[in-house]
């Protein structure tokens, strides 16, 4: 059931109610809450909860001991570090790995053939395999206290709104949320709607109508001339942007109706002026943790293993180990394939040029006396942030990396151009779109307009309704699920 169907609209408006009229109590409240998390979840496969209710039961009885300062303590922390990715591994990555092992020794002339299986990847594993490890650590490193309550644990991991597609919230945080007592907030429920009708307008106005447009051109690229691929790419990286972005507005909406607060996942990122600000704006939730669990636990171990005053002792060769790993990773837990290994990869090799980068551009603009926040660099450093961006973003969407490097072939050659086939309707839809988000880009989402003429929000409110209704009908699946 997507966010964007009839039958959640019916479904949520009357739970919605249900909700708060039924009881004041937080545990009733968080009980229910917990019933409705495991159903909708099971609507997409009954066996996919058995797998989420196993590392619940896991974590929540047994990573109360991964506190214990002993080594029995730290014994269990990594029994129940294993138990987690266990499923993730099987479900997500047996088959790759058991492909390229195989075509691994075929190389060789050696006769091995591991057998592949037909596993059916389920729903939401990657991100609620990620919240039981936030959960799992920050206990073992007494960040927080084991929970003693099966509900508010139970819940803190299969909560509805994010657990198909994040954000990736931290249950630490979401815990102490579970337990406070709630009275309806108005201003708060307003705000969810406004940020629910963002989420839909970009899902369903904007990332279903290029869909089509960016199948044809990855389906059809050998045809194609190297301007029209370079369209299609373009395309793409708005298609991905509004369908994910729409999940997280209406995920952190259907929240603020319910009483919580979400962290924000998206910051407006194509208006990012480099790729290290694109990643401060850009599925926030993930970024950081990496940063947290990965980049920065790594980095601290790369600098102990390091001597003192050795040519290997400098901060862009710490910082370069630790961002080739965590990218690496980054690429392969958004997909089993080599195409999302690469795409990490590209994204690493961006973010250590744009750390080595960083002195001698403010050198740059000094020499030639060029004011950094002056309109022309602004544009010039968003524009090539944005094309390094896209280009990545081939590999993120090639079903095999040979086919994104003949796309990349096509776009880059000029013998390969020819007049561009460019649907002009979502070229309009997009440039109109990311001028109000420049506009708005001090707020937290498009259609944050507190403070604007009444006659204008309505309007815009009812505008956008319209849209959404007129679009609507066919409702496609939201692409990070299938992560």
């Amino acid at each position: 059931m997507v966010f964007q169907s009839l039958n959640f609209l019916i479904f949520f408006t009357l739970f919605f109610f249900v909700y708060w009229a039924l009881s004041s109590q937080v545990r009733i409240r968080n009980g229910i809450l917990l019933i409705v998390s495991f159903w909708l979840y099971s609507l997409w496969d009954i066996r996919f909860t058995m797998i989420l209710a196993g590392m619940i039961l896991v974590n929540y009885f047994f990573g109360r001991y991964a506190s214990n300062s002993s080594s029995k303590g730290k014994a269990v922390f990594y029994i129940c570090l294993t138990l987690n990715l266990i499923p993730l591994a099987f479900f997500k990555y047996y088959n790759f790995f058991a492909e390229s092992i195989n075509n691994l020794f075929s190389l060789t002339g050696v006769s091995f053939n591991l057998t592949t299986l037909q596993l059916l990847l389920p729903l939401g594993i990657s991100f609620y395999t990620f919240l039981s490890l936030s959960y799992l650590i920050d206990v073992y490193k007494k960040y927080i206290q084991p929970e003693n309550n099966l509900i508010n644990y139970a819940l803190s991991i299969s909560y509805f709104p994010i657990i198909l597609s994040g954000p990736i919230h931290r249950p630490r945080i979401f815990l102490d949320q579970l337990k406070k007592e709630k009275k309806f907030d108005h201003d708060l429920a307003v705000e969810g709607l406004r940020q629910i009708l963002t989420g839909l307008f970009y899902k369903v106005v904007i990332a279903d109508t290029i869909a089509k447009y960016v199948n044809a051109v990855f389906d059809g690229y050998e045809s194609m001339n190297g301007l029209t691929v370079f369209a299609g790419s373009i395309y793409f990286s708005f298609q991905l942007y509004f369908d994910f972005n729409g999940y997280s507005e209406m995920a952190i909406g259907i929240s603020k109706l319910l009483g919580f607060r979400i962290k924000r996942n998206f910051k407006f990122p194509y208006l990012s002026r480099t790729i290290a600000d694109f990643w401060k704006r850009w599925h926030i939730s993930l970024t950081e943790w990496f940063r947290d669990y990965v980049f920065l636990p790594l980095s601290y171990i790369v600098s102990r293993k390091i001597r003192p005053g050795s040519a290997l002792d400098s901060d862009i060769f710490i910082y370069s180990i630790g961002i080739f790993v965590t990218w690496t990773l980054t690429g392969l837990w958004h997909g089993a394939g080599w195409n999302f290994i690469l795409w990490g990869m590209i994204h690493a090799a961006l973010l250590i040029i744009n750390k080595g980068f960083f002195k001698k551009k403010k050198k740059l603009l000094k020499k030639f006396s060029l004011k950094k926040d002056s309109y022309i660099i602004v544009a010039y450093e968003s524009i090539i942030t944005f094309l390094m961006v896209n280009f990545a973003w081939v590999f993120f969407r090639a079903e095999t990396v040979p086919q994104a490097f003949e796309m990349i072939k096509k776009i880059f050659f000029v013998a390969n151009w020819g007049s561009p086939q460019i649907a002009l309707i979502p070229l309009i839809i997009i440039a109109s779109v990311l001028i109000m988000e420049f506009v708005q880009r001090k707020r937290e989402f498009l259609f944050e307009v507190t403070g604007y003429n009444a006659f204008f929000r309505w309007s815009l409110y009812l505008f956008a309704t319209v849209l959404v209704l007129y679009f609507s009908g066919n409702e496609k699946a939201f692409i990070y699920m299938g992560f």
